[in-house]
């Protein structure tokens, strides 16, 4: 049996059609780790790939935490690029849990491409479609018992060497049709909005009725942690009331942000 960890995001959705070409249906397991946080689009997504590729996809939630709210709340801070608990707590635990109850799943097939940036060139430029590694070497930070219970897993990345005009055409081949956050400015799918996002990943959020409403949550947020007295700040160069008012001039004028990209947010 294999894993195959699914966001609603191209390349995901990319390493499942190879999955399903490659296995019966019945040797395939998709896993959608929600967050809480994610767009009702990619939610509506999900729902369509099971229905277009006659699929369940697993949907799993932090067995502990509700939200990224609520993450947030508990920690009395926001993540930031060293302190990533949103995705160790809402996304790596919960999936991690899942793999050691199922002792027959033998691989996790991840949507990784080497070309989607240099950090990522680095770290998986050498490997090829047919590698595999320890997935429990790249889970760092789980506790020791969960490691054990896992530590027999495989990872392999099947479109490693994939560029991303590579990835579209393939959904169009197979027919199927892609997120239609991509088409809406977003260049990743995620949170909703990530706060370890590129701002251009804001900007594009801000433009929708429940993307404004999610920012200004957060906003509101980091109100309360400093009425607390815990100095949260949104992004590390953002407070949230200069985001907003960025957000706002964003409305105006346009093209205020420079690109970002977020590394952080696949399992």
């Amino acid at each position: 049996m294999i894993a195959v960890l699914v966001s609603g995001g191209k390349d995901s959705t990319a390493t499942l059609l190879v999955a399903l070409e490659r296995f019966p249906k019945e040797r395939v397991i998709p896993i959608f780790t929600d967050t809480g946080w994610e767009s009702s689009i990619t939610y509506a997504y999900l729902n369509y790939l099971e229905t277009k590729l006659s699929i369940e996809i697993v949907r799993l939630k932090s067995r502990k935490w509700q939200d990224l709210l609520t993450c947030i709340k508990e920690k009395k801070m926001f993540p930031h690029g060293n302190q990533r608990f949103c995705t160790y707590h809402l996304k790596l635990i919960p999936t991690a849990e899942f793999l050691a109850e199922h002792p027959e799943i033998e691989e996790v097939w991840l949507g990784i491409r080497a070309s989607e940036s240099f950090r990522r060139e680095k770290k998986y430029g050498d490997l090829t479609p047919e590698d595999t590694y320890s997935y429990v070497e790249t889970a760092t930070g789980l506790p020791a018992e969960l490691r054990q219970k896992i530590k027999h897993l495989r990872a392999r990345l099947p479109i490693v060497d994939w560029t991303e005009e590579e990835v579209f055409r393939f959904l169009k081949e197979k027919g199927i049709e892609r997120n239609p956050l991509y088409d809406m400015g977003h260049s990743r799918v995620g949170c909703y909005p990530c706060i370890l996002g590129g701002l251009r990943e804001w900007k594009a959020c801000w433009k929708t009725e429940e993307g404004r409403a999610n920012i200004l949550k957060l906003i509101e947020l980091e109100k309360e942690l400093r009425e607390m007295g815990y100095n949260g700040r949104i992004k590390d160069n953002y407070d949230g009331e200069k985001l907003l008012r960025l957000l706002k001039m964003e409305d105006v004028q346009g093209d205020l942000f420079k690109e970002e990209t977020c590394e952080f947010c696949k399992v």
